[in-house]
């Protein structure tokens, strides 16, 4: 019989990063460069180790949020990849005390509604 696990050889390996160096590259535009032809200055190999990081982090979470005044809210963020890393980088950093929810887009109906749903055909 084969088993489809993976064994701890194939798993990837997650390097340490630097997470405040990977926020200041983000949040740093030279005056050369627009926001909307902003280049990604960060490797794959720290992309990769912020969605796994970010992901364990959210798994060990529990779902339902119980938040105790005051807060601040910042919503409808309708970011570039570079922005949602930023927020992964912040929420990494922050564990205790930044908050991500998931968007009304992940409902089907409001996907259709908006053209969501025909931009990833």
């Amino acid at each position: 019989m084969v088993s489809r696990r993976k064994t701890s050889s194939s798993m990837p390996c997650y390097q340490p990063i630097d997470i405040d160096n990977i926020i200041s590259r983000l949040t740093t535009v030279s005056a050369q460069q627009t926001q909307w032809r902003h280049s990604l200055d960060v490797s794959e190999r720290e992309i990769r180790s912020i969605c796994h990081l970010s992901r364990e982090l959210f798994l060990s979470q529990p779902m339902l949020l119980e938040l105790n005044a005051p807060l601040k809210i910042v919503g409808d963020i309708h970011g570039q990849f570079s922005t949602i890393l930023l927020l992964l980088c912040y929420k990494l950093k922050y564990p205790l005390n930044f908050f991500m929810l998931r968007g009304n887009h992940e409902v089907a109906a409001l996907n259709r509604i908006y053209g969501f749903y025909n931009e990833c055909k």
